[in-house]
């Protein structure tokens, strides 16, 4: 059964190991190791222990029976001030990729911005990760031609504006 709820403290460490396998394994490819090998489960569970102790983010879950497989966290905009909302994260495990689940995730997550009144919606996405910009591009992201550099890498920023 697939379902899609709220990351709970109970699944703190599920999210832990989705977000330290993409960061040493996916992200690895455009963001340098040095950075990426820090991202170890105890980091993450750390990090996800702050993104659900913090009132202003929310984060969404896409499950197989029990066994978390996708998350998405969002939240107020950290750089773009005329926005409502911005995507902070989404991850699938790799061998869900490509079934429906990160879309499942995608619209759960943009249906509970929606309903909560929130029409401007951002995200940055790695510029070389062509998959995730053709997946963001498919559920309408709209390219807002803003490059954006980071230390050892850029980013695209994509929008959606149900206003």
């Amino acid at each position: 059964m697939i379902s899609c709820k709220a990351i709970t403290i109970h699944e703190c460490q599920q999210a832990a190991k989705i977000l330290s396998e993409a960061w040493q394994g996916d992200f690895s490819h455009w963001i340098p190791r040095e950075t990426t090998d820090l991202m170890t489960i105890e980091s993450c569970e750390e990090i996800w222990k702050r993104i659900l102790a913090n009132t202003e983010m929310k984060s969404m879950g896409v499950f197989r029976t029990d066994e978390l497989v996708g998350t998405l966290v969002y939240g107020p905009p950290r750089e773009l001030k005329d926005f409502e909302c911005e995507i902070y994260s989404m991850i699938v495990r790799r061998e869900y990729r490509g079934t429906g689940m990160g879309k499942r995730l995608f619209l759960m997550a943009m249906e509970a911005i929606r309903s909560q009144g929130l029409t401007k919606v951002y995200l940055n996405c790695i510029s070389e990760n062509a998959s995730a910009l053709s997946f963001y591009q498919s559920l309408g992201g709209q390219d807002l031609s803003q490059k954006v550099e980071r230390k050892s890498y850029s980013e695209v920023r994509l929008q959606w504006d149900f206003s």
